[in-house]
């Protein structure tokens, strides 16, 4: 972990070293951009139906 505990660091058999921003929002920010297919709002209301249409990933 870095200083601020927002950096995690990794390696593998490559040799290579990683790091990562590892802080709420970059993380969120990460899986909202890799989230495929966004939910639609049929699909929203077949799995939520209880709950109004608010998609987490909002495109941008």
């Amino acid at each position: 972990m870095g200083p601020h505990g927002n950096t995690l660091a990794g390696g593998g058999n490559d040799f290579t070293i990683r790091l990562r921003d590892t802080g709420p929002d970059t993380g969120a920010a990460r899986i909202r951009d890799s989230a495929y297919p966004r939910i639609t709002g049929t699909a929203w209301a077949r799995y939520f139906a209880a709950v109004d249409f608010t998609p987490p990933c909002p495109t941008t």
